[in-house]
């Protein structure tokens, strides 16, 4: 009885070790996404700047609406 009582507890600690392991793969995962999710917003930013200096003032959002509206007047969609 006490020796599957021990396998039990060892088996236990292994699927704790293993779900620790992948837990800390995920967070490293999400710290990269996140560390190019800013980088490319940089980018982004920069290019949208260097378009035209009244977009200086203005946020994404307030530029991505402009810029759906414009499509949706060259495309002549309602």
């Amino acid at each position: 009885m006490s020796t599957l009582i021990l396998l039990a507890v060892i088996a236990g600690i292994i699927l704790l070790g293993r779900y620790a392991i992948a837990e800390g793969h995920r967070v490293e995962r999400n710290k990269k996404f996140m560390k190019n999710l800013e980088e490319h917003g940089k980018k982004t930013n920069k290019e949208i700047n260097s378009i035209s200096p009244l977009f200086n003032d203005m946020t994404g959002i307030e530029i991505k609406k402009m810029m759906d509206k414009e499509f949706k007047i060259k495309h002549k969609i309602k």
